[in-house]
């Protein structure tokens, strides 16, 4: 994250200082982001740190919380295969095109693949956790 800060300190400087600038800085910078982003919600996942709106589920007891949990988690299963699917079409299309940045020809696949990554990988992680997941364990 302190190379990111430094590369757009450095080409906020460039910019403002010198007149001129580094142009492949803020696709670097979107392509950085969007990976970091995306394994961090892997690590969210994994933890089940993730948003919840859990007013009523949160006050179930017994079986009905374990149904609840069960029922949510396939959902959740569900939703990232689905999404992972969509994703791993998204990225062969671009890799299959040949898809690149306008200004700098960076392949747009890259960054696309960070999305791909990070739903397969929490797909993985709420496997992993699945018992605790449903059992409401930490």
């Amino acid at each position: 994250m302190l190379v990111a800060v430094a590369l757009n300190f450095a080409n906020i400087v460039g910019r403002y200082v010198f007149g001129w600038a580094i142009v492949w800085t803020e696709v670097i910078l979107v392509v950085w982001l969007a990976w970091s982003v995306f394994i961090g919600v892997v690590v969210v996942t994994y933890r089940r740190q993730h948003l919840a709106m859990d007013l009523v589920s949160g006050s179930l007891r017994g079986w009905l919380r374990t149904a609840n949990n069960a029922i949510m988690f396939a959902v959740l299963v569900a939703c990232l295969a689905f999404a992972s699917f969509q994703s791993a079409k998204v990225v062969l299309l671009m890799v299959k095109t040949g898809q690149t940045h306008p200004s700098i020809g960076f392949p747009l696949w890259v960054p696309n693949l960070a999305i791909l990554a990070g739903l397969v990988l929490s797909l993985c992680a709420l496997f992993v956790s699945a018992r605790a997941q449903i059992a409401d364990r930490h």
